[in-house]
């Protein structure tokens, strides 16, 4: 495992591979895309924001339901979230840092709390950097700043037609 904080995230190249461990503080709608275009199916999708304390930016993450969807539908705000072999997704406009984000990949694999307990993760140094971290905050003050639900459109639109 190469877990990435989320204050390195800017500086890692795009493609890249890394895992994430971050507390939920935000949970978008489940979407869907068209697999194909002209297709009938359709991958199923939504965005979460988690935070791990090294930075004031969180996570951004699009998690696609594969092969996990028990676990996809119980991705809620104050979870313990780890995402293994996320990908990087860097540069998209003319201002990079505004839109970099993970999405998972085919190896992907989503943990959630209850369901850690024996994997081999929890031995590692960052996760336990990130156990401590949780441990200073205030669950009432992460509470306030969380939010579920709602169309999430990333990345942004331009500010003005002009630019689109």
């Amino acid at each position: 495992f190469y877990f990435g904080f989320r204050s390195e995230l800017d500086d890692l190249p795009h493609n890249y591979s890394c895992d994430v461990i971050g507390l939920v503080t935000f949970v978008g709608r489940a979407e869907r895309a068209r697999k194909r275009e002209h297709s009938e199916d359709f991958w199923l999708y939504r965005w979460a924001h988690a935070i791990d304390g090294t930075s004031d930016q969180p996570f951004i993450l699009e998690l696609f339901a594969t092969s996990q969807p028990d676990v996809f539908e119980r991705i809620h705000p104050m979870t313990y979230l780890v995402c293994t072999q996320m990908r990087v997704i860097q540069g998209l406009t003319e201002n990079p840092s505004k839109t970099v984000y993970l999405t998972t990949s085919n190896e992907s694999q989503i943990f959630i709390t209850g369901w850690h307990k024996g994997q081999p993760y929890t031995k590692d140094a960052k996760v336990k950097n990130f156990i401590q971290w949780t441990k200073s905050q205030s669950e009432a003050d992460q509470i306030r700043k969380t939010v579920i639900g709602g169309y999430y459109p990333f990345p942004r639109p331009p500010d003005s037609f002009v630019k689109y």
